[in-house]
């Protein structure tokens, strides 16, 4: 029973200008109030914020103060009901129109394995009193309840909570807390199954009043053996074999949702303690036969993928792939995870300095080439018949991300060849600087072809399929392959720059802003800051070595840093943009290695990038892999670090958003 203060400003009804905030739920604070008393007696650790007059912030604040394995709401709720903003929203309401939905429930630390939802739809009426004849307000009401406990449920088991019981309409006080009182009983202190504790709750209501009809009120979505206790039952939970495949891929899909929403790094330990129980998982509970099924295997991939387990997820792609789908379950896009997994097996391999005598990393790079490559030719018009005109876009950043990989093993091999030749005789030397030029020319081979499949996919600005990701990609490519000659690095002369790159740069950098505006999507919010580091990569800001050249690093960081800092988001979203700044600075090493880099220009970009990856991520970027004299340069850009109060309060934020923690901005 929360504060609604400020429900009807935010959601006026033009038919009831009049119209006052919701009434208190003094029902629902009894409910809430007695729920915590037999979690609390049953040595549960309740945290209750109970009363109307504990606002959002308290709410909220509380919501994400830790994490929770259950969570009981009781309080107001509406459906599709029209914000001042001109959006139609549906959740529980809380003070100044703000509400909790799924997205408020994913943003916690982690996502609650049980949300009961006792909602009181708000609308409701009286449907015992008189009403004209063709008054159908209260069916209405009744409709738009069912609705909401629909699609609340919905959205929250797709976001990987395991249960959900939401009331379908509004229900009389003590059957709510009869149903309750006999639910979590059942369901945690003797230890049954989700589905058999909703069972014994209606019971428990039908039987204390058979003329009301509250026990049919509760929806349970979810898995119906679920066990909040599973110490508890006769029968270990994992001992008990599914009962169709469609359980088993429920099963991997919430794996997945729950890996997706991780507030914390995982350690390797970690990581592997979850295939292990994947492992156990179907060794005692899935059928052998079902490890057959296509669909079954195309699952099983995508969860190896999540775990870094390349090397299983690549072969059961490829069961998938091959095996008879009568069902045509398994999507094409199987195809293309198969090849972003083999580019990224290739990239791992050579990072991880194993001996590739054999060529096998680039060889697993070049299967994923090939494979996007006949697949686009597989779909595409027969000779003589006129195209459609359709790209696909998402395809060709697979194809321009592969390139990319295979130029960023040909770069370590550049970096490798040029480290060795200061310890190496003279002639041994020589042969590594042919290795180092060898390799650079397959370097930028490779950034050619990744920077034309990146522009196939990147559509024309203003259009409706524009992919500011794709032309991004292309821009920060084209701007490694244009010498950095001294006139371009001149401070204030931009003479040589292209003009017409640094526009659509600035271009994405608008609409970046414009799409987060509607979608508040992560990557679109990240846009803005990328598109300038892309501006500074063309217009060699990056590379000056005076005031110019600090204060384009000074606004690209700060820009990062405002970004992020306003942002819920995941430790794998911040290791991905990361990894791509730390790429880069790579690549501007590499680049130094041809262009005879005295005076800084190259590796001073790169020591900016490696000191911006820092900074968003403390030891993240700690490449080993530098050429000769590039320390100093980084030791100079280490001075600029900020003051330790403003260190501290930095390392403070950035745990914050590690662990997904937002801030509520009222727009």
């Amino acid at each position: 029973n929360p504060s609604v203060e400020g429900f009807v400003a935010a959601f006026p009804d033009p038919r009831h200008p009049d119209a006052l905030d919701p009434p208190p739920l003094p029902g629902a604070e009894e409910e809430a109030t007695q729920v915590a008393a037999i979690l609390q007696g049953l040595a549960y650790q309740v945290v209750a914020e109970i009363g109307s007059d504990r606002n959002a912030s308290d709410v909220l604040t509380r919501l994400y103060q830790h994490p929770y394995r259950l969570l009981h709401i009781s309080a107001h709720g509406i459906f599709d009901q029209q914000h001042v903003d001109g959006r139609r929203r549906s959740g529980v309401v809380l003070s100044d129109g703000l509400l909790i939905t799924a997205a408020e429930i994913r943003a916690m630390e982690s996502v609650p394995e049980l949300v009961f939802l006792s909602c009181c739809q708000l609308g409701k009426v009286d449907t015992g009193s008189a009403k004209g004849a063709n008054d159908n307000s209260g069916e209405r009401t009744l409709q738009d309840g069912n609705l909401l406990a629909a699609s609340v449920a919905r959205e929250l088991i797709n976001i990987g909570v395991r249960c959900v019981v939401v009331a379908g309409w509004a229900v009389d006080d003590k059957g709510a807390m009869i149903f309750g009182k006999a639910f979590y009983e059942s369901l945690l202190l003797e230890g049954r199954p989700f589905g058999q504790a909703v069972f014994e709750a209606r019971r428990a209501v039908w039987q204390a009043n058979r003329e009301d009809i509250t026990w049919g009120a509760y929806q349970a979505y979810g898995e119906p053996g679920w066990l909040a206790e599973p110490r508890l039952s006769g029968k270990a939970a994992a001992a008990v074999a599914y009962v169709s495949p469609d359980e088993l891929l429920d099963e991997l899909s919430s794996r997945r949702a729950a890996l997706s929403r991780a507030s914390e790094r995982q350690t390797r330990r970690e990581l592997d303690t979850q295939v292990s129980s994947i492992e156990a998982l179907l060794r005692e509970r899935c059928p052998a036969g079902w490890l057959r099924l296509p669909a079954l295997q195309s699952a099983l991939a995508s969860v190896w993928a999540d775990l870094g387990e390349f090397a299983r997820a690549r072969a059961a792609y490829l069961d998938a792939i091959q095996s008879e789908d009568g069902d045509g379950q398994v999507p094409i896009r199987a195809i293309e995870q198969l090849a972003n997994i083999e580019a990224r097996m290739g990239e791992k391999d050579e990072s991880d300095d194993k001996d590739d005598k054999d060529g096998g990393a680039l060889k697993l790079i070049e299967s994923a080439l090939e494979r996007l490559r006949a697949l686009d030719a597989l779909v595409s018009h027969a000779a003589g018949e006129a195209a459609s005109g359709q790209v696909n876009s998402e395809r060709c950043a697979l194809r321009g991300s592969a390139a990319k990989r295979k130029a960023n093993v040909f770069a370590r091999r550049a970096l490798a060849a040029e480290a060795a030749t200061g310890s190496a005789t003279e002639a041994g030397s020589k042969a590594r600087q042919v290795d180092s030029a060898g390799a650079l020319a397959q370097m930028d081979q490779a950034l050619r072809d990744s920077a034309a499949f990146y522009r196939q996919g990147e559509g024309r600005p203003g259009d409706a399929d524009f992919r500011s990701y794709n032309a991004l990609n292309r821009l920060a490519i084209e701007a490694l392959l244009v010498p950095a000659d001294d006139e371009r690095r001149e401070e204030g002369n931009a003479a040589n720059a292209d003009i017409e790159a640094i526009a659509l740069a600035r271009y994405c950098r608008s609409a970046a802003r414009d799409a987060y505006a509607r979608s508040a999507d992560f990557w679109d919010a990240m846009r803005e800051p990328e598109s300038l580091l892309v501006e500074h990569l063309l217009d060699a800001g990056l590379m000056h070595s005076g005031a110019v050249g600090q204060l384009a690093f000074d606004e690209v960081t700060r820009a990062f840093q405002e970004t992020l800092s306003s942002l819920c988001l995941k430790p794998k979203q911040l290791d991905s943009v990361v990894a791509q700044i730390c790429l880069f600075s790579r690549f501007c090493d590499a680049r130094s290695l041809s262009h005879g880099d005295g005076d800084g220009g190259w590796q001073l970009a790169a020591d900016r990038l490696i000191a911006l990856a820092e900074r968003l991520r403390p030891g993240a970027c700690q490449r080993g892999d530098r050429p000769h004299g590039a320390t100093p340069v980084a030791a100079e850009l280490a001075k600029a670090l900020p003051s330790k109060a403003a260190a501290r309060a930095g390392r403070q934020r950035a745990t914050r958003n590690a662990r997904g923690v937002c801030r509520l901005r009222r727009l």
